[in-house]
């Protein structure tokens, strides 16, 4: 049975100061086409594993290698306990496709692992819990693909723990902070994930050398982006390549009779709902959004001489909404301009603009899924 801590940490420090984290390798080790899948979840009591030889002592199948590691997949555990803890471990395990929750909303913590090295937390729902994932002391684990929300404190809170991956999870709606990468937590990779509407902030950062981005083109989708630059994450973070739940196309300026690309919105959501389209304050499309990713569009040339607003809402299934305003702006002639300037406006609220001139009819246009025809527009939307 392992027993250190500190020490194993400082090696890891020491290893890691001379190398760099290599995303293939770590997910190669540790990849979902390694892990199981079931049809159905079974009900199961809480689960508390504190040593290698517990795995095979409660029956886990596997063997605990890289090859064939410990797996608890498919089960529905409702406790206001802590649903698992994994501690003081070194052999090779996965936590899979579980349901974790409490009878009480708010207590316990959905998996908890301490003093351990190697492990997979991989497509689970937890939530309604204190803690969704909890990390103390631990090396070399990857938490991929979960949807953790709805829980008292932080989503994820990580602290002493290095080479972590935490990425492609669905993290919203928790009462602190989203991800909490708390106090010498290092060498850590955080990207692809969809962070948002979490009531204490989305992310904090007091470790070191963690990176919130691949490095190559992916950062994390936020809630709170402003549509332009870097992400800054409280602390130390930087994610340089971000993306927002939903995108700010810029303001639109154009002469009389001039042809002008539609407004076109990127729409990511955690658990989409719906959207609602506004012209001049105005309903005139509303529908359903089914999917991660949609694309929402509107044509805009054609109009008369005026100033013209254009208004997106988009509802997530948790209770927020996002809301966005494009300004359209058509001159008689040309004149210089220094550009034009997004009105976005990204909030909680349902509240709509002003109106800012007379309803015009115009042609609405998105995406390569499927065609809803409403009124005198189309909206496409994809994946």
């Amino acid at each position: 049975m392992r027993r250190t801590s500190f020490p194993l940490i400082v090696g890891v420090i020491l290893l890691l100061s001379t190398t760099s984290m290599n995303h293939t390798t770590t997910q190669d080790r540790f990849g979902p086409q390694n892990l199981p899948f079931r049809t159905s979840l079974a009900p199961h009591s809480a689960i508390t594993l504190t040593s290698d030889s517990d795995f095979a002592a409660q029956g886990w199948p596997g063997n605990g290698t890289e090859q064939s590691p410990y797996a608890i997949d498919s089960l529905e555990i409702e406790t206001d306990g802590t649903c698992i803890t994994i501690a003081n471990t070194d052999v090779r395990f996965i936590i899979s496709n579980c349901s974790l929750s409490s009878l009480t909303s708010g207590e316990g913590r959905g998996i908890f692992v301490s003093n351990v090295s190697y492990g997979v937390i991989f497509n689970n729902t937890i939530h309604d819990k204190e803690y969704g994932v909890r990390l103390n002391v631990v090396n070399f684990l990857e938490i991929r693909e979960n949807n953790i929300h709805g829980c008292a404190a932080d989503g994820i809170y990580m602290v002493f723990t290095s080479g972590a991956v935490v990425a492609g999870n669905k993290i919203y709606g928790n009462a602190n902070l989203g991800l909490n990468v708390y106090l010498h937590t290092l060498y850590s990779e955080v990207y692809d994930n969809m962070i948002g509407f979490n009531s204490g902030g989305n992310a904090n950062d007091d470790g070191l050398y963690n990176e919130w981005d691949d490095g190559s083109g992916t950062g994390n989708v936020w809630s709170d982006y402003s549509g332009t630059g870097s992400y800054s994450i409280s602390g130390m973070g930087v994610d340089h390549y971000p993306r927002g739940f939903l995108s700010r196309p810029a303001d639109v300026q154009y002469v009389l009779d001039s042809s002008v690309p539609p407004v076109e919105w990127e729409v990511r959501l955690p658990n989409p709902q719906s959207y609602t389209m506004l012209w001049e304050n105005e309903i005139f499309a509303s529908g359903s959004l089914n999917s991660s990713l949609d694309y929402l569009s509107k044509a805009v040339d054609g109009l008369a001489i005026g100033l013209y607003n254009l208004t997106l809402v988009v509802d997530d299934e948790s209770g927020h909404s996002l809301v966005d305003t494009v300004i359209i702006t058509v001159f008689e002639e040309s004149t210089t301009s220094t550009g034009a300037t997004s009105t976005s406006t990204d909030t909680d609220t349902g509240a709509i603009p002003s109106p800012f001139g007379p309803m015009t009819a115009v042609t609405v246009s998105a995406g390569v899924i499927g065609v809803v025809a409403i009124a005198a527009f189309v909206v496409f939307r994809k994946r």
